[in-house]
């Protein structure tokens, strides 16, 4: 039977051999390599995986019938529960990642609006210098027609009411009559009181 078995599938040996001295260092070999990564670096470093393995089981199988070349690590499949938490852990840094670069847009608006505010407080000190230096000069004429002071540089007594001004203090729109008219009304009162 062993010898009908070799003549109809001549790799028989070579598998049963493999299966009995290959197979399960190379995945235990496999294993510990993926578990000395971080796991969410595991898919990025498949190629250093394969080479470690393969310098790992060509140690093992050093001085035995087998002579391994090569190593082909094709893909590394999580357990669903790593898969699920790797799925979750990669998402929570993309959204981290999302925040910074939100801060950043932030602090980059930010810094626009100041510089703005500041080119606007500039432009408004200029145009406050120039109005200054007017009203210094061109707008000072009317000013002083309006305002007039004596001749020490105070104000001359003024009547907010009807905007004049007399130099005696009191008001040239109320006629003689009037303030003849008050004097009486002040001297009967001061009379009815003794």
């Amino acid at each position: 039977m062993g010898r009908e078995l070799r003549e109809r599938d001549p790799d028989s040996i070579v598998k049963v051999a493999y299966g009995n001295f290959v197979r399960e260092p190379l995945r235990t070999f496999a294993r510990d390599e993926v578990q000395r990564r971080n796991g969410l670096e595991v898919k990025d470093a498949i190629i250093p995986i394969g080479d470690a393995v393969l310098a790992r089981i060509q140690r093992y199988a050093a001085g035995s019938p087998f002579v391994i070349g090569s190593v082909v690590v094709g893909n590394v499949q999580y357990p669903e529960e790593v898969a699920m938490a790797v799925s979750r852990k990669l998402a929570a840094t993309q959204e981290l990642q999302r925040k910074d670069t939100e801060i950043e847009i932030e602090r980059k608006e930010r810094t626009k609006r100041e510089v703005q505010a500041q080119g606007i407080a500039n432009a408004m000190q200029i145009i406050r210098g120039q109005l200054s230096a007017k009203a210094d000069g061109e707008f000072a004429e009317p000013h002083r027609r309006l305002y007039p002071r004596r001749a020490d540089g105070g104000p001359l007594d003024r009547d907010v009411h009807r905007g004049r001004t007399s130099r005696s203090g009191r008001d040239p729109a109320v006629t003689r009559k009037e303030r003849e008219k008050g004097q009486r009304i002040r001297e009967n009162n001061t009379s009815e009181r003794q």
